[in-house]
């Protein structure tokens, strides 16, 4: 049969013949047929710099030395004398003989001391801010207290002997008036009304003391009710009756005449004249001029 079209022959001189002898090693079969590589092409300028350029060397890097152990520090002997940028009070020279922050006058300036705040020409604590409360003040305020804890002490011994059925009567003048037998209705009500004599004579000194302290106007007619409230000491026990002394001494102090400044000047603290309202005497009704149409 004849070869196909488009495939060569067996005779064409360009396929590879078979190698001569089938002694040859396989590797030098392969080199034989492997098609020669191109040589490497050189450009004139790549001889030029390969031939003529001279040679690029490197700085020698630094050899590192061989780590040493640190040294040990010397002891530091403190300095004997102080240094020059430490003076003592006695080496500060005096600021006037170098000049300072500016020559010395000649005369030096006089100040006058502050004025002292007051209301109506009493003076103002500079400590409260408030009218400065004096020595009669201070006693008027001192004598309702002590008549307030007289009245309390008092009431709360007549308690303590009431609380026993055997002195139950004679625990108060008021109990000896009426002489009721302990437990019954009667003896319940007058150690009622034994309670609020307590109270009205331990309350009266106290609000008093308050009102003093605080310069209320109304703080003498609180005495004189303090001392109407003392006179119920004849209800309860004669001991009672240092209380309405006491309340008497606080509210004569009261009627001073050296009180009475006191109070003046907290009228004007507490109550600081207001400015005067001036009504306006022109009145525009309607809307405002920038919101009209014209």
């Amino acid at each position: 049969m004849g070869q196909p079209h488009g495939f060569p022959s067996s005779d064409d001189p360009r396929l590879p013949g078979p190698p001569e002898s089938p002694s040859e090693p396989p590797d030098v079969v392969a080199q034989r047929l492997t098609p020669p590589s191109r040589a490497i092409e050189r450009s004139k300028v790549a001889e030029d710099y390969a031939t003529y350029s001279p040679a690029r060397r490197r700085p020698a890097e630094p050899v590192p030395a061989p780590a040493q152990p640190p040294a040990r520090p010397e002891p530091v002997e403190p300095p004997t004398t102080p240094p020059q940028s430490i003076t003592t009070a006695e080496q500060t020279p005096d600021p006037a003989s170098i000049g300072g922050l500016g020559d010395p006058l000649e005369q030096p300036i006089h100040t006058l001391p502050p004025l002292e705040e007051e209301i109506g020409g009493y003076p103002i604590s500079l400590r409260t801010g408030e009218p400065v409360r004096g020595a009669l003040i201070i006693a008027s305020t001192a004598a309702f207290m002590l008549a307030a804890l007289v009245a309390m002490a008092t009431y709360w011994w007549y308690w303590w002997i009431a609380i026993n059925i055997d002195d139950f009567g004679t625990s108060a003048k008021l109990i000896e008036l009426f002489d009721p037998r302990p437990g019954s209705g009667s003896s319940v009500v007058l150690v009622c009304v034994m309670a609020a004599i307590g109270a009205v004579m331990t309350a009266g000194p106290g609000v008093a003391a308050y009102n003093v302290w605080h310069g209320a106007s109304w703080s003498r007619a609180a005495g004189v009710a303090a001392c109407v409230s003392g006179l119920l000491a004849f209800f309860v026990l004669p001991w009672t009756w240092f209380a309405f002394g006491l309340a008497a001494l606080g509210t004569g102090l009261l009627w001073l005449p050296q009180a009475r400044p006191y109070f003046e000047a907290w009228r004007q603290f507490t109550n600081p004249p207001r400015p005067a309202i001036v009504p306006p005497t022109q009145v525009a009704y309607g809307p405002a001029p920038r919101f009209r149409s014209h």
